[in-house]
């Protein structure tokens, strides 16, 4: 999976290289909702089998998940969870405390923006509905994220704490703020496409086992490496 125009950085704010919208591609995105949603490791959180079978951790209070909240092998969600509507997580993300998802939105083009007055008055609902939102492998979300309407996170992408993601979120990027902004990618454009191409969350445990020089690698920001020497078959 290849992520054309990443890294074509426009201006520099505050420190922080941003990147113009136009130039996000958005070729890498079917094709990650796609394998979300046929892994044989997605399950429903509410279901505490599924959970053991996927070796997914839920640390918050199960009563308060509600329909239509999957996740994929080996993810932590560490903490409770906010959830209005369909959200699917991947494989070996790590989540921390509040985080919060929404698909849907409130009409602002209307005098009146309760929902519920809407509905009781008997007019035309002034509620809009969402699309499901979607989150890559190996993510890593901190503390207050929020998620909104339809947005998808790409594999290996850093969530800093308290960021409310609003748009869709390049692999292995890092974004914060409110709304999130795009700060820097983890690595190089080569790594990037040599880490997708591997796919190293669809490996077998076993498989990672054997893997330690590469999982031990430090790979800094503008190192040139080649992965595939370090990986073992």
């Amino acid at each position: 999976m290849k992520i054309t125009h990443a890294g074509t950085v426009h201006a520099v704010e505050n420190g922080h290289q941003v990147m113009n919208d136009t130039d996000l591609a958005t070729e890498w995105r079917d094709q990650l909702i796609d394998e979300i949603r046929k892994d044989s490791t997605l399950a429903d959180i509410r279901d505490a089998e599924a959970r053991q079978r996927s070796s997914i951790v839920f640390r918050g209070n199960i009563k308060e998940v509600k329909r239509y909240l999957f996740a994929a092998r080996g993810t932590n969600l560490n903490g409770r969870v906010e959830q209005q509507g369909r959200t699917y997580v991947g494989r070996y993300c790590a989540f921390g405390s509040e985080f919060t998802t929404i698909n849907g939105n409130h009409r602002t083009d209307t005098v009146n923006m309760n929902i519920r007055l809407q509905k009781q008055l008997g007019f035309k609902t002034n509620h809009i509905r969402g699309q499901p939102n979607y989150v890559g492998h190996n993510v890593w979300a901190g503390t207050g994220v929020t998620l909104l309407n339809g947005a998808v996170v790409g594999s290996g992408s850093v969530l800093a704490a308290g960021s409310v993601i609003t748009k869709d979120v390049l692999p292995f990027s890092i974004v914060g703020g409110t709304p999130a902004k795009f700060i820097k990618f983890r690595f190089t454009q080569s790594v990037i496409e040599q880490l997708l191409a591997i796919s190293w969350w669809n490996w077998t445990v076993d498989r990672m086992s054997q893997n330690a020089d590469f999982f031990n690698a430090s790979i800094g920001p503008d190192a040139d490496i080649n992965l595939m020497k370090l990986v073992k078959d």
